[in-house]
């Protein structure tokens, strides 16, 4: 919270839902409460130290191993031997290339995301092969499951991979269902200055703000995606 405007409608969205969390756990002041938010801090130091070190889907692997998916809608974490072995077959360097070469970078969809392990593998492996995935890759994820996006979010943000992350349903032809929330990686503002121009629409980016304003889409309406969007601008500015 503390890269939003204090006392803006973003800032004060976050500021209420994180006050949920500390209420869910003894209520703020409470020796309770403060181990709780500490361990959560810890936690997500964690899961960047690992993006840092061997990026993988540390979450998502968490989120099976705990039995928190919902097996009965289908819901199952592919292990991460196989996500890379899939990014290997998928990714060739010489197609790569050409392609890097003709338009700069190359695009990603991930219709059923998870916690985004696919799109972390493919990174990785188009470092291997000696590109820069900060700069030669964009990513749209999307997961009907809004846990799992949020996962995705906080794994591609980690790895510093752009990519927007949307709530919705793939397979759906409504708006409303297809895009719920929309929220950009920081990194994705950094690529869209990059190029001159947002990698989704295609449509020329003058200055911060408009490669900010030019992410969102459907789920402007969400606070989770205006406070994205603020972040994106704020970290473009720097």
């Amino acid at each position: 919270n503390g890269m939003l405007e204090p006392g803006s409608p973003e800032w004060r969205h976050f500021e209420d839902r994180y006050m949920k969390v500390v209420e869910r756990a003894g209520g703020k002041g409470t020796d309770k409460a403060r181990e709780y938010m500490t361990g959560l801090s810890h936690m997500l130091g964690e899961v960047v130290h690992e993006h840092q070190v061997a990026p993988r889907d540390v979450l998502g692997r968490l989120f099976h191993a705990a039995e928190l998916h919902n097996k009965y809608a289908g819901q199952f974490f592919t292990p991460d031997s196989v996500m890379r072995m899939m990014a290997m077959m998928q990714l060739d360097q010489d197609e790569v290339r050409r392609t890097i070469d003709e338009r700069g970078y190359v695009t990603f969809q991930e219709p059923a995301c998870g916690a985004g392990g696919m799109i972390i593998h493919a990174a990785e492996v188009m470092r291997e092969m000696g590109f820069d995935p900060a700069i030669h890759m964009a990513a749209e994820l999307r997961d009907v499951d809004a846990k799992a996006a949020k996962m995705a979010f906080i794994q591609t943000t980690a790895a510093g991979i752009p990519a927007r992350i949307i709530t919705g349903n793939t397979l759906s032809g409504d708006p409303s269902q297809s895009c719920r929330e929309m929220i950009p990686t920081s990194a994705l503002s950094h690529f869209m200055l990059h190029h001159g121009h947002c990698p989704f629409t295609g449509r020329a980016i003058e200055g911060a703000r408009a490669a900010a304003d030019e992410v969102p889409g459907p789920g402007l309406h969400d606070p989770d995606t205006a406070a994205g969007l603020r972040m994106m601008r704020d970290a473009a500015e720097q």
